[in-house]
Formats: C-alpha cells, structure tokens, sequence
C-alpha cells in the first residue's frame, strides 16, 4: 500500500459536472465559470469573484488590483508557500517578512501580527495574510492600518473568524484550487473582492480579450495600454469547482473527524505535541511536534512503510531570500520540528488505520 501526502476526494457528481460542461461545448471560460464565481463569492459574502488560472496568477492580481507597484514592499509570513514569494516579485515588489507563531496544541503557525506594524513603511502597499493549514488568522487590527490586506484562505477554505467565512474581512482573498487543496478544479484559483470597486477592477484587468470584438470596429480613440491578464479558468475546470464546492461542508468535517481520530491515538506519545482537535480549526494539514528529533529522520522512516509525509512549509522564504534564521525563531522552530502526517477526505478507513499503525510505532521508536 502506497499512501500519499494529498489526494482529492473526486465522486460521481464531479465526473458528471466535467462530463456535461463538454458534451455541451462549454470548454473555455464562459457561463459555467460565470456561475462558479458567483456561487463562490456567495459562499464567502464577497461581491464578487473572479476565476484565474492558479492560486499564483490570483495572488498577482490581487496585486495588481490592489495598486501594488514596481519598488513596493509587500509584507508577507515567512512561513509560508512559495507561491507568495513569486507573485511578489513577479509584481516587481519587494517582500518584506514576517515570523511565525510556534503553537503546536493550537496548530497555530500564523503570521506574528505584533511583528507586522514594525515592518510597515510609506512604501507598504499590501500586507498578504495567509491562514495556515486549517487556522484563522484574526485580520481585523490590520485592516484598521488602511493598507489593503490580501487574505490568501487556501489552506483554509471552510474555516471561519467571527462567526463569518475566512476571506471575507480583507479588501480581496485569493485562494488556490489546486489538486492538493480543500476543493479542486484541478487547477486554478479565485479572487474575491469585498467591494464593487475592487471586483470591477479585477475584472478588468483579467479580462482584455472580452474588448476585442469592439476595438475591431474603431479606428481611433482607442485605450491607453495598461499592463492585463489571460489568467482564465476554463469551464470544465470550473464545473469540478462547482461540484467540489457543494461537498465543502463533508470535507470539512471528515477532516475534522479524522484528527480527533489521530490526536486520540498519538496522543500519549512521549516527547510528541498533537494539536487540539475542539477549536475552529479545519485541518487542510495534521501536523505534529517532534522534540529532540529532526524530521528528515521520521519521514524516511514512514516512507519504508510506503507512507508519505510532509514537513509543512519547507524550506520557509528566509532562506530562499538569505536572511538571518535567528530573524525567524518561529519559522526555523516549525521546520525543524513538525511533520505532517497523511489527512484528507478520500482517505479510506483502511488507509487510516495503516497511517495510525505505522504512527504509533515510528514516534515512539524513532529517535
């Protein structure tokens, strides 16, 4: 038996919805990205979504959208996925990062917001904020700065703050809809915008290629060139999106039933944090603490009983960038500690039962 890391939870109804958008032709981006988009603005209380082609290109034009420039400093966690750091400097901004929280129990490795405010400059046109593997990130105090939060909720679709959706508190969200995350379209990703004005300028700049029948008929007064996207999601994709979007409420709680299955099983382990399964948390990742033990270790060990397991977030922009590790206690912590062991929806009892097996023997024995 070969476990994975990720695995989409992919049924009937998806099939279908792929099926149907095909035999009816609806192959690019059309109406059936049109519905997508406005049932995922719905559910998160946006005004508006609009489809991009990956989490990446939803992040550059979250930028863009946001007025970030050439020579811009964008603050963003260290901690955290690569992606974030490429949009970034494909916007011809500086990232300025930020450390993490260390709360194993909590499963908290969000973004220091105490640290945030030192790092803010007149040069600071957008504070990126991801909610990390399952866990909100109280975004309030910042929106209060006036700097334009980017909330990206992709490791935390289906979670909530305050009683409302995360990604709704935040001038956009951008989320990715990729294989490996909470719902897919195979791949691709969304921008949802909290206000009209935001959302039609979204719009705008990811949708040049809608003007081309009309410019074909004017010869004169034509528009200022302005630096757009081709970020679109075909239909098909956004059919799965549609169909992956309704079963949302079933993957959350079989996630969260899955971790009160592992951290009931683990939890005795000696020299082993688990996270506490009773908060808000949806669990896009199960990650536990290792003490006195390094990660490559463990993961070698699971990968011999044909288990795959993570480390989270590795390496973290720090090192990418070549700043100090004793700026980032935080990061370097999360990445010479946790591991994150096999959790999504598709898994079957008997793959679960395998996982907890080999679980309790590697973390007890393994030093």
């Amino acid at each position: 038996m070969h476990i994975t890391l990720t695995k989409q939870s992919i049924n009937s109804d998806d099939v279908f919805m792929m099926e149907d958008s095909i035999k009816q032709h609806l192959i690019s981006q059309g109406e059936t990205t049109r519905c997508f988009e406005k049932e995922y603005a719905r559910y998160l209380g946006a005004v508006g979504a609009v489809a991009t082609s990956s989490g990446t290109s939803a992040i550059l034009l979250a930028l863009k959208t946001v007025g970030v420039k050439s020579g811009d400093e964008v603050i963003v966690p260290s901690y955290t996925c690569l992606a974030v750091l490429n949009a970034v400097i494909q916007a011809g901004a500086r990232p300025v990062l930020i450390d993490n929280n260390y709360d194993p129990v909590r499963m908290d490795f969000n973004i220091m917001i105490e640290k945030v405010y030192a790092k803010i400059s007149v040069k600071t046109s957008a504070l990126i904020i991801p909610h990390m593997f399952g866990v909100a990130v109280d975004v309030d105090e910042l929106v209060r700065t006036g700097i334009p939060v980017i909330e990206d909720i992709t490791l935390s679709l289906g979670a909530t703050c305050h009683g409302k959706p995360v990604g709704c508190r935040g001038m956009v969200s951008v989320c990715s809809f990729h294989a490996s995350k909470m719902i897919t379209c195979g791949e691709g990703g969304a921008l949802a915008a909290m206000s009209e004005d935001v959302y039609e300028r979204a719009r705008y700049l990811n949708g040049w290629e809608n003007e081309q029948a009309q410019l074909r008929l004017q010869d004169t007064h034509l528009p200022a060139y302005e630096l757009r996207f081709n970020f679109h999601l075909s239909d098909v994709a956004a059919a799965l999106g549609l169909s992956q979007l309704k079963r949302l409420p079933f993957f959350v709680e079989r996630r969260r039933s899955l971790a009160a299955c592992y951290s009931k099983a683990l939890s005795g382990i000696a020299h082993l944090t688990c996270p506490d399964t009773s908060t808000g948390n949806v669990f896009f990742r199960y990650l536990v603490a290792l003490e006195g033990r390094h990660p490559t270790r463990v993961i070698e060990e699971f990968a011999k009983k044909g288990i795959e397991v993570g480390r989270g977030v590795y390496p973290p922009l720090h090192r990418y960038l070549g700043e100090s590790p004793l700026d980032f206690p935080g990061a370097e912590r999360a990445v010479s500690s946790l591991i994150s062991i096999p959790l999504y929806p598709a898994l079957t009892d008997e793959e679960v039962d395998e996982i907890l097996v080999a679980s309790v023997m590697i973390l007890r024995e393994v030093t």
